[in-house]
């Protein structure tokens, strides 16, 4: 996909969202560019100024599935990310996905949780994938956790430590709607048709999305594996710096070669993405 092909797309996913959160376009055109860039988004706002009807317009218009998390004091890491269940029938543990298998997760009050739980998040937002009872299990893509929070000095609240605010790409607040703006919702709204005004423009299919983070002249190469990445590959970037080697479950890992534009390579062992022990400069 080249680079006007990828602009184009992403005008076409700003258009359609801002059908019906109106009066918000540099709102929505951030959130768009945190979706197509793999970040993800922490909303900052007061009750009902459209915040979890910007996560649904999102995921409605890539044909995404979409999921909701309502934080509370009691909730407990494995409902967000699952669990293994017995089937008596069978004799076997079989793996419950939880809600966090989705395109676009809703964080709702996200600080009401323990910090316990707040951590399940961490490697979902970074290294897109879930490890539970030592087996990791790949995310859908494109994955995008846009997450609410409450006014830190709000009752049962616990603070989101600096690791996880990292995880967050944009810090995001809608606000208020102007009184066309509102007059304009009145005239539109519909309690029937709400969930259905919009039309996908575009589907989650794995290999166009990280298409469109890398502009015109990179190439992808790998297998894949439940739209996954996986096997021996090469990945090379618009600034012509490339990786080759292997992969797993759409992250680096084993031996690999990092190549530099001025000619010096780095040759490693990753694991999860990440370089392991020391490598070799050549």
């Amino acid at each position: 996909m080249s680079r006007e092909q990828a602009t184009a797309q992403a005008k076409v996913l700003e258009e359609n969202v801002a059908q019906v959160i109106l009066g918000k376009e540099q709102v929505v055109t951030q959130a768009v560019a945190a979706l197509l860039s793999g970040g993800h988004i922490l909303l900052e706002d007061v009750p009902g100024v459209g915040k979890t009807m910007l996560a649904k317009a999102l995921s409605r218009s890539i044909s995404g599935d979409f999921q909701r998390i309502q934080f509370t004091a009691d909730l407990l890491p494995s409902d967000i990310t699952g669990v293994n269940m017995y089937r008596q029938d069978e004799g076997v543990f079989a793996f419950r996905k939880g809600p966090l298998f989705c395109n676009v997760l809703l964080g709702d009050e996200i600080n009401r949780a323990t910090p316990r739980t707040q951590s399940s998040l961490l490697e979902a937002m970074e290294e897109r994938q879930a490890t539970v009872d030592g087996t990791q299990y790949g995310l859908p893509l494109p994955f995008l956790v846009i997450a609410t929070q409450n006014p830190r000095d709000s009752q049962g609240t616990f603070p989101l430590p600096d690791v996880q605010l990292d995880r967050f790409s944009m810090r995001l607040s809608l606000g208020y709607a102007d009184h066309d703006t509102e007059v304009a919702l009145l005239d539109a709204f519909h309690p029937s048709t709400e969930d259905n005004v919009l039309e996908p423009v575009t589907t989650p299919d794995t290999q166009s999305q990280r298409e469109n983070f890398f502009p015109e002249g990179s190439n992808y190469y790998e297998h894949l594996r439940n739209g996954e990445m996986d096997g021996d590959g090469r990945l090379t970037f618009h600034n012509g710096e490339r990786y080759e080697g292997s992969w797993l479950n759409g992250l680096k890992h084993g031996q690999g070669v990092y190549y530099f534009t001025d000619g010096e390579s780095y040759e490693c062992q990753w694991s999860k993405g990440k370089m392991m022990g020391r490598g070799t400069y050549s």
